[in-house]
């Protein structure tokens, strides 16, 4: 009977340890920006499989006016309940993350806040386009496009995007699933 006691208090313990291995890798996961995916949630997932990664209190629906059409979305907030990122659903898929909440980070440490600059010694000479919200800077990763946008003064156009000029906004694209 003590074995057996003993066994089952050994069997909790590995549990017990392993949801707090995995809860602190969670944290650490919540606030990185890979090639395809922000926090817990990756470009092509599909909107359940959002809702199992977050606790209900941490993720709210909502829908985005995206050049003049209704827009599907999910934000994910932090614990104190700002916005740490918002996944775009088109089809039941995540086509689009982005955030503009300077704790998430890329994996070579670029976040909201920091310059053009940064952004060119990471990653290079992006393509640059304009659109209604801002100036954006594109690269290529693997099936995804990271997106940069900028809001260069006085006026958005590429002419006045300096090394200085701050990284508003980071997004996450997948070109096939945003059609």
């Amino acid at each position: 009977m003590r074995k057996v006691r003993l066994v089952i208090l050994a069997l909790c313990s590995a549990v017990v340890f392993d949801s707090a291995e995995t809860i602190a890798l969670a944290e650490q996961t919540d606030l990185l920006i890979g090639e395809r995916s922000m926090g817990r949630v990756g470009l092509g997932m599909q909107e359940r499989d959002v809702l199992s990664r977050y606790s209900t209190g941490r993720i709210r629906k909502t829908v985005l006016l995206q050049e003049g059409y209704e827009q599907p979305a999910m934000e994910i907030l932090d614990g104190k309940g700002a916005v740490l990122l918002t996944a775009e659903i088109r089809h039941d898929r995540i086509f689009r993350i982005r955030t503009m909440n300077p704790q998430l980070l890329t994996k070579s440490g670029l976040r909201v806040g920091q310059s053009f600059g940064d952004a060119k010694r990471r990653y290079g000479d992006p393509a640059l386009t304009l659109d209604e919200d801002g100036l954006l800077a594109a690269y290529a990763l693997q099936g995804a496009t990271l997106v940069l946008r900028f809001l260069p003064e006085p006026e958005w156009h590429p002419r006045y995007l300096t090394e200085t000029t701050s990284i508003v906004e980071i997004l996450l694209v997948d070109p096939a699933l945003a059609r």
